[in-house]
C-alpha cells in the first residue's frame, strides 16, 4: 500500500462520482466504473464552547473495533473569533495496514477489500496520543474535554484495493471504486458526500453530550461489536463517569 499520496487531481472526476450517484449508482456498478478519489475538502467549525479557544489541531482518526491511530493533519488551525471557522482538509497519507477493516476475513474472501474508516477530529493542541490507542480511549478524550468535537455526518473511507462489484464492502460504500481517500455521509449508511458545500464540525463541551461519526466496521467484518463500541454509536449520547459509554 503507498505510504503517501501527495496531490492527486482535481475534483471535477470526484463530481463526475457524485453525479452518477445521484442517478442511481449502487452496490451493481459497473466492472469499469473507476471512482476517482480526492485530495481535500471544505470544512467548517462553528463553536459553542463554554470557555472559548483560540487554536486546535485537526486529525483524521482511524479507527476499527479495537483501537484509533490519530494522524494530525493541522497541527495549528487558529479559530476565528467569530465562532466560524472555514479550512480545508487535505488528505495525503494512507492509513496504516493495523487501521484497515479486512473486509476479506483473513482471505477468506478474496473479492472483498481493506476498508479504513476515519473520523474528522477537531482537539486542544498537543493532546492526541502519537501512538495508536484502544478505541476507549477516543471517548475518554472527548469526555475529558481534549477532543472538542467530530464531523459527525461525515466519514473518510479509505479502500485499500480495485473493488469488485457485487460485495460486502461495494454495499458498505454503495458503489465500486478505485484505490484512495472518499469524503462519504450517513447516519445509517454510506454514500458520497455532495460537492461544493463544508463538512460542518460542531464543537461543544462534552457536558452537553456528543456523539460519534458512522462507523460500519460491523457490515464489514460480520462480526459483533462488543457492547461498549456499540454504546459509543449512539448520537448525542451523555457519558457517564464509568466505563466506555452510558448504559443502554
Amino acid at each position: 500500500m503507498t505510504a503517501t499520496l501527495g496531490r492527486m487531481m482535481p475534483l471535477s472526476p470526484w463530481m463526475a462520482s457524485v453525479a452518477l450517484a445521484a442517478i442511481g449508482c449502487d452496490a451493481q456498478v459497473t466492472p469499469d466504473y473507476k471512482g476517482e478519489p480526492i485530495d481535500s475538502f471544505h470544512d467548517e467549525i462553528r463553536t459553542s464552547l463554554e470557555h472559548s479557544i483560540s487554536e486546535a489541531q485537526v486529525a483524521i482518526a482511524w479507527v476499527t473495533a479495537e483501537r484509533a491511530e490519530f494522524d494530525v493533519v493541522i497541527p495549528r488551525l487558529p479559530l476565528d473569533a467569530s465562532g466560524v471557522t472555514t479550512f480545508d482538509l487535505a488528505l495525503e497519507r494512507a492509513p496504516s495496514d493495523r487501521s484497515l477493516a479486512d473486509c476479506t476475513l483473513g482471505g477468506r474472501r478474496p473479492d472483498e477489500n481493506h476498508l479504513g474508516f476515519g473520523w474528522i477530529t477537531i482537539a486542544l493542541q498537543g493532546v492526541l496520543p502519537e501512538q495508536p490507542v484502544p478505541l476507549a480511549r477516543v471517548t475518554d478524550l472527548r469526555r475529558d474535554g481534549l477532543i472538542l468535537g467530530f464531523a459527525k455526518q461525515a466519514v473518510i473511507v479509505w479502500v485499500d484495493d480495485e473493488m469488485a462489484p457485487d460485495t460486502h464492502s461495494s454495499q458498505i460504500l454503495s458503489g465500486t471504486f478505485s484505490p484512495g481517500p472518499y469524503l462519504m455521509e450517513g447516519r445509517e449508511s454510506l454514500r458520497l458526500a455532495p460537492s461544493g458545500s463544508a463538512v460542518p464540525i460542531h464543537l461543544t463541551s462534552p457536558e452537553n453530550g456528543f456523539g460519534v461519526p458512522f462507523f460500519p466496521w460491523r457490515e464489514c467484518t460480520n462480526v459483533s461489536p462488543p457492547a461498549e463500541a456499540t454504546q459509543s454509536l449512539k448520537v448525542d449520547v451523555s457519558m457517564t463517569t464509568m466505563g466506555f459509554g452510558p448504559s443502554t
